[in-house]
């Protein structure tokens, strides 16, 4: 893996709808290898960018937040800048169902079922989500590896 270092100035990335913004001052770039670069670890997105990745790339509804935040990587591919977030999505547990019948009486059922946890990864601008790995049928392309 070799790495660039490239020093400049973003000075905002804001959607159509203003609801992201992003300054920087100085980068790292790593090369991955496979056509894609880490530009910055850690970066902090705010309002839509925040939502796209977390919540977009599981065709997921988001409880409302009042200032959505998600840390993410700035990557660059073929010339243009992405977030990447990767994230786990985890599948069964324990439900518990309560149910309440005509009478009045209550019944409390519970399943248990095995847990799987599933990580994936989304690269989504300000305002658009780009690829979802595993593909899901919420992003139009699975993201390069």
């Amino acid at each position: 893996m070799s790495t660039v270092i490239l020093t400049f100035v973003i000075i905002a990335i804001v959607s159509a709808s203003a609801a992201g913004v992003m300054l920087l001052s100085s980068r790292t770039s790593t090369s991955s290898g496979n056509g894609f670069q880490v530009v910055k670890n850690n970066v902090t997105v705010y309002g839509l960018p925040a939502i796209m990745g977390r919540c977009s790339a599981i065709a997921a509804s988001c409880p409302y937040q009042s200032n959505p935040s998600l840390v993410v990587e700035l990557i660059s591919y073929k010339g243009t800048y992405y977030y990447s977030y990767s994230g786990q999505i985890v599948n069964g547990g324990t439900i518990t169902m309560t149910q309440t019948n005509s009478a009045g009486g209550i019944t409390v059922t519970t399943t248990t079922q095995s847990q799987t946890t599933t990580t994936y990864t989304a690269w989504f601008t300000n305002s658009t989500l780009y690829c979802v790995t595993p593909e899901m049928p919420t992003a139009p392309i699975a993201c390069p590896s």
